[in-house]
């Protein structure tokens, strides 16, 4: 080697390790030890490569900045990883945990670009840094079509600064940033940015500047010029100046990795024919016959007990169950490409039982070209059930119950030793069995989800997860809304109100009917109820009062009342506030109020007593009544989620829960009496629960928190529309429920359709003909028409609603003979022969929503820039302006759904925001850009140069 190259080599070795130990301006605000936790966790393939092989990688290649093989024994060391590769080493073998952490929900899964939004990708075919290839998979992978990547042939790292329209001058515009500021400008719409400066692009070129080749080899020749220092300048470096050192012993260099998608390995399932319907019509009769047809295929999945960032399965706990699903496949066309309808069943604590036939008769009126599915509920039916030993006596609703809270500690026990935390069976955990099972075991084709009632909670949930193969979501008899204000929860704790507020309205419509007018001159119906309430309550012991309360009492005229936990004692106008409810939820049989109540006004022995009594007998039947999924069904599941998701916490008072009820004329539940069950449930520490001892056993409470999508305004997916069914007669799920939803749902992809006078679910209470057991349901042609239209609102069609018959309370005489064993109503006497068996309904539970306080914070003026460059070079002066602002937010030290701040530990941490308010216009009014620093590690001092200049490129026009 001539001394003529030796000097110069050195030369280039000395830049080298300046730009490695170059000191940069936020070198005290990085954190090393961040990069590495981000890094091992997320960057890392899992269980690591070989030490081998990873250094093979660097030795097949010709350069690379790094040699990552090195990091292998930190990786080891950090993660704790029981592996080949890691058994290898010691440093993984210390008595704490992992300095690491699980992968959450988000972690490789495919993005959705929001329905407001665009993306612009910008990379460069010689960033080895971040290779082209990797923003070609990002944009393949990112779902939805309002996105595009421009790539730059020769540019290195950082588009933004590596693409000068005029190679080596300082004062060029940059390409990169030109289109970063028109796409600003325009609001992210892509068709308005101007791209031209991508055209006069300069070709790749390797000559070297001269003043590069003077300023850095002291030199004149690159190949053959002689070393000369005096040829050297001090302030020249690459516009792009590159972090190229080590991290402090930890790691070799910045790793950047790309953002990918790819499919988990698929869990093996089995798929065996079964039959149609679980349960036939001779079956809940004991007939013992069952020969349905074997059209229908079933499987059983098995899901983890707890999904990454939900909960974590206890040592020695099983962490499987599994998750029963059914499927009916298209008897038209070809299943493997046929789309796909999923019903979701209300409750909770439900079995897709209940759903079969709907299910059924869905897929013929959409010709049979569809796969219908079906899932059980985690916690109920053929899926792993919810269940205690003492669960004998756990039967709940949410309109009374007869649960004795004096036995859930004995359940919690048996609970928590078998399952842990109990948001292994929360709603987000049920959304995440349905969007995991369509991912990995269906065909992927376009998807509708219908969901009534609960199910319209468990839809409203996994439209959060956003499944890509959805298309459609139809929610019927709106049961959640998040996003509403504090006043506007539909706690089931608020179910008397909310319940009284649509019997108020009934009452209303009811009155300008021609002959209730007639039969209630004096005060009319709702001034005889009133008057009913008072009369009972002050003679208990007259017959009417005794009858009306027979309700919930084992004296009735059959011997088969049903007596409700805490309503023993209550007064005669409780019991009839519930019987007109329960008669309320049924859209034929509501028509019995009026002459049920004119009936118990007249109390004529001779007229009235045996139809009463009937009344009573046909209100005990209805809640007695033998359903088809009754064996399938959790009481306990639907006590978990109710406690943990749609209950006021704290508790209020019984006596202020007690007054809703008291407070309206009509509502089935009088929930006060299940307050002391929630307390045990919950085990709150609260005014209201501390009055009871049922929550004072040794073992975690039967419920769960709520998580981050609870109560969180859902986006409706890009690729999706949101079809809500609502009517404002439903009383188990008010219209204004439906309202605050269709109000919180972000996008516009979204229709209400309400009916006037329907009363629980749109798809069975909307006939056309009332009283025509083969009318066409109005609701269920518009679910068939969304369906066929692949969830396409334009093309719905929606013809059957003007159509839908005017508000009647006249009884069909089928009703009339059938129910009240008369054919007079209001003055026909009791005639058994005209007897038939009456048929229950099943009722629904409205769930709840809740908005966080907004944390208060304060902004200061600070400098425009953290660091100078007199500081940098150590001179301590610092004289900028104050132009920007800054403040330190106080975020919690673990978000719900990621960690659980341990006892003892400070639950917040800070977290620091600068901002450069707009200098032109108001900045409270101005669009806003968010700079995100690479790293990871790295502070946003690095950025703010780039923030400033960006700013006054767009015009000062927006708050950064």
């Amino acid at each position: 080697m001539s001394l003529k190259d030796f000097n110069i080599l050195l030369r280039v070795v000395q830049v080298l390790q300046d730009t490695m130990n170059a000191k940069v301006e936020d070198d005290k605000y990085q954190s090393s030890l961040l990069f590495a936790v981000i890094l091992f966790s997320e960057m890392w393939e899992m269980p690591s490569p070989s030490v081998a092989s990873i250094k093979k990688q660097f030795t097949d290649v010709l350069m690379s900045d790094n040699g990552i093989y090195v990091t292998t024994e930190l990786y080891c060391a950090f993660s704790k990883e029981k592996s080949k590769t890691c058994n290898t080493f010691q440093t993984g073998k210390y008595d704490a945990d992992p300095i690491s952490y699980e992968r959450d929900e988000y972690w490789n899964k495919r993005a959705v670009i929001p329905t407001q939004a665009s993306v612009l990708l910008l990379s460069s075919k010689l960033d080895a840094q971040a290779p082209y290839k990797h923003a070609e998979l990002l944009l393949d992978a990112l779902k939805g079509d309002n996105k595009e990547l421009i790539a730059f042939e020769h540019a290195s790292h950082s588009a933004i600064m590596s693409t000068p329209l005029i190679p080596g001058d300082p004062e060029s515009p940059i390409c990169g940033m030109e289109l970063l500021v028109s796409y600003i400008k325009n609001g992210g719409n892509l068709k308005k940015m101007d791209r031209s400066c991508v055209k006069k692009m300069p070709p790749f070129n390797m000559t070297i500047t001269t003043e590069y080749l003077n300023g850095y080899l002291l030199t004149d020749d690159a190949y053959d010029g002689v070393y000369n220092e005096t040829a050297g300048t001090s302030d020249i470096k690459p516009r792009n100046f590159s972090r190229m050192r080590f991290y402090h012993a930890i790691l070799l260099a910045a790793v950047a990795v790309s953002p990918i998608t790819a499919k988990s390995k698929k869990a093996s399932i089995q798929w065996k024919s079964c039959p149609q319907y679980t349960v036939t019509s001779e079956t809940p009769a004991s007939s013992g016959s069952e020969s349905p047809s074997e059209d229908a295929e079933c499987a059983v999945y098995n899901a983890p007990l707890c999904y990454p960032g939900v909960c974590e399965t206890p040592e020695g706990v099983d962490s499987t169950i599994e998750v029963f699903v059914k499927r009916y496949p298209a008897t038209v066309g070809n299943p493997k490409t046929a789309r796909n309808v999923w019903l979701l069943q209300g409750g909770p604590g439900i079995s897709s039982v209940s759903s079969e036939s709907t299910t059924i008769d869905l897929q013929k009126k959409l010709g049979g070209s569809f796969n219908m599915y079906l899932m059980d509920h985690r916690g109920t039916g053929r899926s792993t059930r919810l269940s205690c030993s003492a669960e004998t006596k756990l039967q709940s609703s949410c309109w009374g119950s007869d649960i004795e809270a004096s036995n859930v500690g004995k359940c919690a026990k048996e609970l928590a030793n078998k399952y842990g935390d109990m948001s292994s069976f929360s709603t987000t955990s049920a959304a995440k069995d349905v969007a995991t099972f369509m991912g990995e075991h269906t065909n992927g084709e376009d998807t509708v989800v219908y969901g009534l009632s609960y199910g319209t909670m468990l839809g409203e949930r996994l439209m959060h997860l956003d499944p890509p193969e959805v298309t459609g979501y139809v929610l019927d008899s709106i049961t959640t809304s998040s996003g509403a204000r504090a006043t506007e929860f539909p706690y089931c704790s608020n179910w008397d109100t909310n319940f009284g507020e649509v019997a108020d309205q009934f009452l209303v419509m009811s009155q300008e009917d021609e002959e209730i007018t007639a039969r209630f001159k004096k005060r009319g119906l709702v001034g005889t109820i009133k008057h009913l309430i008072a009369k009972f309550d002050k003679d208990p012991d007259s017959v009417c009062a005794v009858i009306s309360s027979m309700v919930y009492n084992n004296t009735d005229s059959t011997g088969t009342g049903l007596t409700s936990v805490g309503m023993e004692t209550d007064p005669p106008s409780f019991a009839l506030r519930r019987a007109l409810g329960i008669l309320l939820t049924d859209s034929e049989m509501r028509k019995f109020i009026p002459p049920f109540v004119y009936r118990l006004n007249r109390c004529d022995e001779k007229k009235d007593l045996e139809i009463l009594l009937r009344v009573i007998q046909v209100l005990q039947d209805t809640m007695n009544a033998k359903v088809e999924d009754d064996k399938y069904q959790s009481s306990l599941l639907f006590a978990v989620i109710l406690f943990s998701e749609m209950w006021e916490m704290p508790s209020p008072s019984v006596a202020s829960i007690k007054k809703q009820f008291t407070d309206v004329l009509m509502s089935k539940n009088g929930i006060y009496v299940t307050t002391e069950l929630y307390c045990a449930f919950s085990k709150e520490k609260s005014k209201t629960c501390n009055t009871f001892q049922t929550g004072k056993y040794d073992a975690d409470p039967i419920s769960y928190e709520r998580d981050e999508y609870w109560n969180k305004r859902a986006v409706i997916p890009t690729q999706a529309s949101v079809l809500l069914l609502s009517s404002k007669l439903d009383a188990q799920a008010p219209y204004k429920h439906a309202e605050l939803l269709l109000d919180a749902l972000k996008g516009d992809n979204k229709e209400l359709i309400a009916f006037e006078h329907a009363s629980h679910s749109a798809i069975m209470s909307t006939p056309l003909i009332p009283g025509d057991p083969e009318s066409p349901i109005c609701g269920m042609e518009l679910l068939v028409s969304y369906i066929k239209n692949g969830g396409n609102l334009k093309k719905m069609d929606r013809s059957c609603v003007k159509k839908m018959p005017s508000f009647n309370m006249t009884i069909t005489t089928e009703y009339l003979n059938g129910y009240l064993l008369t054919d007079d109503a209001y003055d026909g006497v009791y005639n058994e022969s005209l007897y038939y068996q009456a048929v229950g309904e099943q009722a629904a539970v409205s769930p709840i929503t809740a908005k966080s306080n907004n944390t208060s914070i304060q902004w200061k003026s600070c400098p425009q820039y953290t660091v100078t460059s007199e500081t940098l070079a150590g001179s301590g002066s610092d004289s900028q302006t104050e132009d920007a602002e800054c403040t330190t937010y106080n975020a919690p030290l673990c978000y719900p759904g990621l960690c659980e701040t341990p006892e003892g530990i400070d639950s917040i941490i800070e977290v620091f925001v600068k901002r450069y308010p707009a200098t032109v216009g108001n900045p409270k009014t101005a669009r806003n850009v968010w700079l995100l620093q690479g790293g990871p590690g790295i502070s946003s001092v690095s950025l703010e140069s780039t923030a400033v200049d960006l700013q006054k490129k767009v015009g000062g026009g927006v708050n950064m």
